[in-house]
């Protein structure tokens, strides 16, 4: 997964431009790089991994509520019994879609606070998620010593 980018830097650096860089410049370059791709990576996989947990969590508390109880799409449909075209339309769908679709409509509409608790998490799982880069040596150090293998490797 981590090999990919700075495997594309070792391509760029041979590239036009980068071929005329000098030993120093190419390094500076590749450390930046480096640096720059592991403190954009960490924020970034921990908000998204914040917010599919919370999101998926809300989710299946609310299909699984609704699958539960009995309540939910079956009594929508006997709510729409007074209309008659709409519970005939209701009534061909499964209950287990129809439950599915209202657990997407409470997910829906509590997003912008699920969106204010991943902001709120997010620094937690920023610190958890640097530990274990950590532990894998794919910190912004660790990733710095690979591309200066990387580039020992390539000249």
């Amino acid at each position: 997964m981590f090999a990919c980018p700075p495997t594309l830097l070792i391509l760029c650096l041979k590239s036009k431009q980068g071929s005329s860089w000098d030993a120093d410049t190419l390094d500076a370059k590749a450390q930046d790089f480096a640096g720059t791709y592991v403190r954009v990576l960490i924020p970034g996989i921990s908000y998204t991994a914040t917010q599919f947990a919370l999101f998926a969590a809300v989710f299946v508390s609310a299909w699984t509520t609704l699958a539960v109880s009995g309540l939910g799409y079956t009594n929508l449909v006997d709510f729409a019994g007074k209309i008659e075209p709409l519970q005939n339309l209701l009534e061909r769908v499964d209950p287990a879609w129809g439950n599915t679709a209202l657990s997407l409509l409470v997910l829906e509409l509590l997003s912008p606070l699920l969106v204010g608790a991943s902001l709120a998490l997010t620094p937690k799982t920023v610190r958890a998620v640097t530990r274990q880069l950590e532990d894998w040596e794919l910190d912004e150090a660790g990733m710095r010593r690979k591309v200066s293998e990387l580039l020992k490797d390539a000249m």
